[in-house]
C-alpha cells in the first residue's frame, strides 16, 4: 500500500483580538478576588511574559467540523488532486465538535 501526505490545509480564522480588546474585562485572581492592577498594566505584563499582541477567534457560526471541512478543502487544492480519488483523509484535533455558546471545559 503507497501511503504519502499529498497536501496539506489550515483554517485560519479572520476575527482579530488584540490584546487592547481586553482593557475592560475583568481578571480575577485564583480565588476569584479582581487583580489590584490596572488592565493596561496586566495587558502589557501579559505581552512581555508571553509575546502575544493578539490572537483569532473563529466566527460564532462555525464549529470544529466546519473549521476541519475548511482546513481539508484547502488540502485538497495544495495536493492538487480530484477529491472524488480520495480515499481518506486524516484528520486530527483535541476539542471535539465544538460550537459558538457550549460549554466545553477543556478549552
Amino acid at each position: 500500500m503507497k501511503i504519502g501526505i499529498t497536501g496539506t490545509g489550515s483554517y485560519i480564522p479572520s476575527l482579530v483580538i488584540a490584546n487592547q480588546d481586553f482593557e475592560t474585562a475583568e481578571f480575577l485572581n485564583s480565588d476569584g478576588s479582581p487583580f489590584k492592577q490596572d488592565n493596561p498594566l496586566i495587558i502589557e505584563k501579559f505581552k512581555a511574559i508571553t509575546g502575544i499582541v493578539e490572537r483569532r477567534y473563529v466566527e460564532d457560526d462555525l464549529n470544529t467540523s466546519d473549521i476541519a471541512f475548511l482546513a481539508a478543502e484547502k488540502a485538497i487544492a495544495d495536493a492538487a488532486i480530484d477529491k472524488e480519488q480520495l480515499d481518506y483523509i486524516i484528520f486530527a484535533h483535541n476539542f471535539g465538535d465544538v460550537s459558538h455558546g457550549q460549554c466545553q471545559g477543556d478549552t
